[in-house]
């Protein structure tokens, strides 16, 4: 299973880090990404992961060295994102766990992938409450219920593939 946390911000790494280290208890084999929304605050998730003793590998350096022993990738390049979310199993939408008003959700819904996002959607609130009152993406409260919801959508891919249906439907009738 592929876990991509899409344009997080500072206080958000710290969060991913603890969701994908609860994951790896029922999902040995997960990779998790992360897309930090500024790439230069790559130093800073650098460090986040490092404290959480996690192996990781930066997207520019994953030719060269390799990443089979890697458990999270950096995104640190530019224009590889939309790429990124085509091959997850389901996507988190960053700048919404913290009060950064969120980023928009209809990229991987459009792709056809199960959405979460927290609860600071306010910049893109219309595309939110669509989503999720159209069962085409969950929002969590908080990091707890973000394992909690990524454990039970990991667990049963009907509902992932359900879920990013229900997505790619709205956005093809709101495009």
């Amino acid at each position: 299973p592929l876990f991509v946390a899409g344009s997080t911000h500072e206080g958000e790494e710290e969060q991913i880090a603890d969701v994908h280290i609860d994951l790896k208890k029922n999902f040995d084999d997960l990779l998790t990404i992360i897309a930090p929304r500024h790439p230069e605050r790559v130093p800073a998730v650098e460090t986040v992961l490092n404290k959480k003793g996690l192996k990781f590998i930066k997207r520019s350096a994953a030719k060269r060295d390799g990443c089979k022993d890697a458990e999270i990738i950096i995104l640190d390049t530019i224009g590889e994102l939309a790429k990124v979310y085509n091959a997850a199993s389901v996507v988190f939408i960053g700048g919404s766990l913290v009060s950064n008003g969120g980023h928009n959700a209809l990229e991987p819904s459009s792709l056809g992938k199960a959405v979460l996002f927290g609860p600071h959607m306010e910049n893109f609130r219309e595309i939110a409450t669509l989503l999720t009152d159209n069962n085409g993406a969950i929002q969590v409260r908080e990091k707890d219920e973000l394992t909690k919801t990524l454990t039970n959508l990991l667990s049963d891919k009907n509902a992932m593939a359900k879920m990013g249906n229900a997505g790619k439907l709205i956005y093809e009738q709101n495009r």
